[in-house]
């Protein structure tokens, strides 16, 4: 089947003559409020008025041929293809292009290679080994109680202690001394306790790295993540979200409840890279018993880039761009630390799908930016509330707009595809409640985008949603993005021009707005039709700085979502 979109851009007239149609009132009750219908030759004509509006979406139902009203105010036009079928649909379109007066920015000048944002986090087979299913035998959540075994961790500053790096082997391995010890931090779980190590040649004294971790560095990082009170570190803020790290279990294959998590600094990958590669990762082969996996460390911990981390600036400062990528990288492992154990031990679930795991932990570095006082996947000064400032070309979003006919379902451990899920996990909590939607998408016994819809439904503004729903949404809200008087509860909210806040179990989380439009790398905006991959957006420029009507015909569309935004 084939999509086939007519444009024309009348000034003057309609070329339809739409004074001799019989145009009736729209019945208000369907999805296409605001505009004018009759039926020509089997498919039926809509105008849609936008000459008052500065912005404007309707949404599709069926073929149609659209005359689109704009007044003497320009104002850009878009359609926007959702594909939600499990297959490709192929799409074709014809169009008088030298009708269509238009500016493109998008990638002006600029090239994938220049955003900063280069680095990952777990490399491919750590990620596939902590979502992968595990054979323990664990009781579902609320069947039983979980028995409780504690073990007591004594570390000391200046013990030493090898760690294993791979989960099958003790080959591989590095020596590290213990430079900090946290104790009897007091939590809304208990006393906690935290362990710095430091891999020997990466620590000053004895140094053979391109960047070397100091005293400061190792206090700051501490302070960021585990210290006195209540409400100011990453481990409050993460856990009141998504729960405890680790705790009970029945399974004698995993260790016992230590209170206590471990934060390794090293060379990742031994590649001794100041400004790429891995930041850090959290690898669940070392919740294990060596028993189990001879290559665990039995700690509950993170791996950081200890180079990365150093490469803060000629006087190292926490504020330059390695330090707050690795205080992100903190959050978002954190993340993936407690969604192992609330989904794969304590309810025994099978498998989790990696977008949806990724894209909780992308949304974590989201909603803490701010309390981290990070730029964040935004790139956006953590102090501003508003979308910031043109040309931006760093944070998650350029590439992003780069690629934005990816599905988020769709992953291969792409930069691509962080960037994907990052812009999603914005957009759903933007308008879907913030701290407590990622509550609720963790607080379930599901491991895909069933998990998801639950979370939804249980919003007062998604109860009807299906999954292809949010995909579209995403796609107009993407569009509507260089507006920032987006009415707030109609689910096409990224910028507020203003912080978007939210509170969950007595803590309050702000997100910053976002204009896609801002980045040096604009969206991506065709002008041709093509494949549509499943559950993904395709989005077609009509045209930009447009002024009196617009005719679009547009057919073949069965199975799709589509709908016409324009904004001024």
């Amino acid at each position: 089947m084939k999509i086939v979109v007519k444009l024309n851009i009348l000034y003057l007239m309609s070329l339809w003559m739409f004074t001799g149609c019989g145009i009736t009132e729209v019945d208000e009750s369907s999805n296409t409020k605001g505009s004018q219908e009759t039926a020509v030759a089997g498919v039926s004509i809509e105008v849609m008025d936008a000459t008052t509006d500065n912005y404007k979406v309707l949404k599709l139902n069926g073929d149609k041929r659209l005359q689109v009203k704009l007044g003497n105010e320009e104002k850009d036009v878009y359609l926007l293809f959702t594909n939600p079928k499990n297959s490709s649909y192929s799409a074709t379109v014809n169009h008088n292009q030298k009708t269509v007066k238009s500016s493109n920015s998008f990638n002006k000048g600029l090239k994938v290679d220049d955003i900063k944002h280069l680095a990952n986090h777990s490399p491919s087979y750590i990620q596939e080994f902590n979502n992968k299913s595990f054979d323990f035998k664990t009781p579902k959540i609320n069947n039983k109680k979980m028995e409780k075994t504690y073990t007591k961790i004594s570390d000391r500053v200046n013990d030493s202690k090898i760690f294993y790096m791979q989960s099958d082997s003790t080959d591989v391995n590095v020596t590290a001394t213990a430079r900090k010890v946290v104790t009897n931090v007091q939590t809304s779980f208990g006393e906690k306790s935290l362990t710095i190590w430091v891999e020997n040649d990466a620590y000053v004294d004895n140094c053979h790295k391109a960047k070397c971790i100091d005293n400061a560095m190792i206090n700051t990082l501490a302070n960021k993540f585990l210290k006195s009170g209540s409400d100011n570190d990453i481990y409050d803020w993460v856990t009141n979200v998504f729960g405890e790290e680790w705790g009970s279990s029945n399974s004698s294959e995993l260790i016992a409840e230590p209170q206590h998590v471990d934060i390794l600094l090293t060379d990742i990958s031994n590649d001794n890279k100041t400004d790429g590669g891995v930041i850090g990762y959290f690898y669940s082969k070392d919740n294990f018993k060596a028993s189990r996996y001879k290559g665990s460390n039995e700690r509950i911990m993170f791996y950081i880039d200890s180079v990365m981390y150093a490469n803060g600036g000629e006087n190292w400062d926490q504020d330059n761009f390695w330090p707050q990528q690795v205080f992100s990288t903190l959050a978002h492992e954190f993340q993936h630390m407690i969604y192992f154990y609330h989904k794969n031990v304590q309810q025994n679930l099978q498998g989790t799908e990696t977008w949806i795991n990724e894209m909780l932990s992308e949304s974590t570095e989201d909603l803490l930016a701010v309390k981290m006082n990070v730029d964040g996947p935004r790139n956006v000064i953590a102090s501003r509330g508003d979308a910031g400032a043109k040309n931006n070309y760093n944070g998650r979003y350029p590439l992003f707009n780069k690629n934005n006919k990816l599905s988020p379902i769709s992953w291969d451990n792409s930069l691509e595809n962080y960037s994907t899920v990052s812009s999603f996990g914005a957009y759903l909590m933007r308008n879907y409640g913030g701290a407590e939607l990622l509550h609720n998408i963790v607080d379930n016994d599901l491991i895909n985008k069933e998990a998801l819809i639950y979370a939804i439904h249980k919003n007062i503004n998604g109860k009807s949603k299906t999954f292809d729903d949010l995909i579209h949404e995403w796609g107009v809200a993407v569009l509507l993005s260089k507006r920032d008087d987006i009415v707030s509860d109609s689910g096409e909210l990224y910028n507020a021009g203003d912080f978007i806040s939210s509170d969950f179990s007595g803590i309050h989380y702000d997100l910053g707005s976002i204009n896609f439009f801002n980045y040096s790398i604009t969206p991506a905006l065709a002008t041709t039709m093509s494949q549509i991959a499943p559950h993904s957006n395709y989005y077609y420029k009509v045209g930009e700085n447009l002024k009196g009507d617009v005719d679009v015909e547009i057919l073949g569309t069965r199975g799709l979502n589509v709908s016409v935004v324009v904004v001024k």
